[in-house]
């Protein structure tokens, strides 16, 4: 479980989002597992010049920073209206609100999976002991000890937030219908 909560995180990271947004609705979460594909392959195409910016933290970042920060970039790209076009058959004549209901179907699927995952309140003691562990380890550079416990440090901030950052309970309750169908839409952005 572990594994998947520690994949999800960093799926969600490669996306490189609460300030208050419109709640999601069932026919803005259908309409964006039902581009999920286009998305995905559009990303693909795309992920040179995309992966060339500087990212945004989209766990921390709200839905509006985030879509505001994905429509400087797509215009500095040219990428913009040619996006447009490609989701406005999925319903999304708006990129804001794509790109704020893409946010909020993470964010809210993030806090759903913490909540499901159990993650006891001792996993940051652990994630502690894993890096004193890390110092003792035999067999390991100094820069790879430092590249791992940069990672690890990482990780548990980001545990931290998503134990102690409220999200939004309906985007929360919105979604727990569609878990299996958002994860196996997260699996084809790998």
């Amino acid at each position: 479980m572990l594994k998947h909560f520690l994949s999800t995180i960093i799926i969600s990271l490669t996306f490189s989002f609460v300030l208050q947004a419109k709640d999601l609705t069932n026919q803005e979460i259908e309409n964006w597992l039902s581009a999920s594909p286009e998305i995905s392959t559009w990303l693909n195409k795309h992920k040179a010049i995309l992966n060339s910016e500087e990212k945004i933290n989209f766990l921390e970042s709200s839905p509006k920073q985030v879509s505001d920060y994905a429509n400087r970039v797509l215009k500095k790209h040219d990428l913009y209206a040619p996006l447009k076009a490609n989701l406005n058959q999925y319903g999304f004549s708006n990129l804001d609100r794509f790109f704020e209901v893409q946010t909020q179907i993470v964010q809210a699927y993030m806090a759903v999976s913490v909540e499901q995952a159990n993650i006891p309140s001792s996993m940051n003691q652990e994630l502690l002991n894993a890096l004193a562990d890390l110092e003792k380890a035999e067999g390991l550079t100094a820069e790879q000890k430092a590249q791992m416990k940069k990672q690890m440090t990482q990780m548990m901030g980001q545990v931290m937030k998503m134990q102690g950052s409220p999200k939004n309970q309906n985007d929360r309750e919105k979604i727990t219908p569609y878990l299996d169908k958002i994860s196996a839409a997260f699996e084809q952005f790998q």
